[in-house]
């Protein structure tokens, strides 16, 4: 299998990956947690393979999942000095529901945590942006036998991607160039060209 452009066959990325799945999940996880003002061990990912026990209604918490992923149009290809970068540029739309006595509050906290550019910072060194924030939204649940306080939230992320693949610079070219209008040959050298 070939990683470089000098061989046939297909190209992987080379370098760090953009963040996806768990660690992705993670990083949203923390600015939540961060910004909201709950204990990183209260904000748990929407979907585990071993569903929790659920905390009593008297704790405060949030439960955090990305929903969805959007292109925002095709990627572009730029050519650096360690190959060539494909750049995409898209949203996900990450659901935060808060649970307990203050979940309104905290739901709340993270709305207005979220347009603070010191907040954002963290979030734009890992690839993403906050585009958007929806309303608090009532929504009790039954949870434990008996309906609880849920308020959530939507963070529209930007997600920007950065992947490099080992694509060589072409250096130089020779060749003839000729047309069926003009008989003559033209040759071409481009280190030598002007």
């Amino acid at each position: 299998m070939s990683n470089t452009s000098t061989q046939a066959g297909y190209l992987t990325p080379v370098g760090a990956l953009p963040l996806a799945d768990d660690a992705l999940t993670n990083a949203v996880q923390a600015f939540v947690a961060n910004v909201a003002g709950l204990p990183p061990t209260l904000v748990f990912p929407r979907w585990q393979a071993t569903l929790p026990v659920m905390p009593e209604a008297t704790i405060n918490w949030c439960a955090v999942g990305l929903l969805d992923y959007q292109n925002d149009g095709p990627p572009i290809q730029l050519f650096g000095p360690s190959g060539m970068q494909v750049q995409r540029q898209g949203s996900s739309n990450c659901l935060c529901s808060f649970y307990g006595p203050n979940a309104q509050g905290f739901a709340e906290t993270l709305f207005d945590g979220a347009s603070l550019g010191q907040n954002r910072a963290v979030l734009q060194a890992a690839g993403l942006d906050i585009r958007r924030v929806s309303g608090v939204a009532a929504l009790p649940q039954l949870l434990n036998s008996s309906w609880q306080k849920r308020y959530d939230i939507s963070l529209i992320l930007g997600v920007s991607t950065i992947r490099v693949y080992q694509i060589e610079s072409l250096l130089r070219s020779q060749g003839t160039i000729s047309t069926s209008a003009d008989p003559s040959v033209a040759s071409f050298d481009t280190e030598n060209s002007q």
